[in-house]
């Protein structure tokens, strides 16, 4: 009776004292292991992004820290991409990834994660490593082209108006997987403007288009599948042109030197192609290579 009342007792101060050091900060000790979810949004062609740890949104606080730490080495490694190169926005509550690099960097390591598209309607996203490429169809006339734009990764199609961010690289987001638009057809996507499905284009802004057509009969296996003339016997003539130089000099402000230092910027203009000629002006981008390297 006496060794269990001992018993007892000892084992009844032992639960009070852990409950005393508990309430003290010995959960300081326990590992924070939240479960983490990444909602992204475009933003002027960058990314808005908000954090949550275990369904509470994540908060940038004073000194650049944030209201919670995570024990997990990756969780911090993401928040530090967020903190040091995105910037906060106080009236969304997120950060602002305002450079494909930081997008880039941000999106390798997201991938890890919980992804969700629309801070309204967080709709379930993946992030995948496969390229999109555009599929685009010409249709030429007598002063213009009418083009309609669908996608393709790997074998599937895809059809209909997709989001785009990005500042030179580009992303966008099909059905509910991001992926990465092949750098050479970046260019292309700027002929469509903000419409991303189909556009009208005046034969003289056409450039971007005629770098995917094979005009010395060579075609790249690439190049085959995201370009189609509907009627190839109406195709315009192409000329390319040689460049023009022009270099610009300025000053350089605050050198603090006796001494002025100047700043060149090469650019290279071309010759207009002429009203009435149905002729699309190609510039010689291996011409301003030499140029600027000679």
């Amino acid at each position: 009776m006496k060794e269990s009342y001992l018993n007892s007792k000892w084992s009844g101060l032992v639960k009070a004292l852990e409950e005393a050091s508990s309430k003290e900060g010995g959960d300081e000790d326990v590992p924070y292991l939240p479960l983490v979810e990444c909602v992204l949004e475009p933003y002027e062609k960058g990314l808005l992004v908000k954090v949550f740890y275990d369904s509470a949104p994540l908060q940038l606080e004073h000194y650049n820290r944030v209201s919670k730490v995570s024990s997990r080495r990756l969780d911090n490694i993401l928040i530090d991409v967020l903190v040091n190169k995105g910037e906060w926005k106080d009236e969304v509550e997120a950060w602002f990834l305002k450079s494909d690099n930081t997008i880039e960097e941000f999106l390798s390591i997201a991938a890890e994660y919980e992804l969700f598209w629309d801070f309204s309607v967080k709709k379930a996203i993946k992030y995948s490593y496969l390229m999109a490429f555009p599929l685009i169809k010409v249709r030429w006339e007598e002063k213009k082209a009418v083009l309609s734009l669908n996608w393709r990764v790997a074998k599937e199609r895809f059809s209909g108006i997709f989001p785009i961010f990005g500042f030179i690289k580009k992303w966008i987001l099909i059905k509910n997987t991001i992926y990465c638009v092949k750098d050479e057809y970046v260019g292309v996507l700027e002929s469509f403007g903000n419409k991303l499905e189909s556009a009208d284009i005046s034969l003289n802004k056409l450039n971007p288009i005629f770098s995917l057509i094979p005009l010395n009969g060579v075609q790249l296996k690439d190049k085959e599948a995201v370009f189609q003339e509907e009627n190839p016997d109406k195709r315009p003539k192409v000329k390319r042109l040689s460049p023009f130089p022009f270099l610009y000099l300025t000053e350089k402000e605050g050198s603090g030197v006796p001494t002025p230092i100047l700043e060149g910027e090469v650019i290279f203009k071309y010759e207009s192609p002429k009203e009435k000629e149905r002729v699309v002006y190609l510039p010689d981008i291996e011409k301003e290579k030499e140029l600027i390297l000679s």
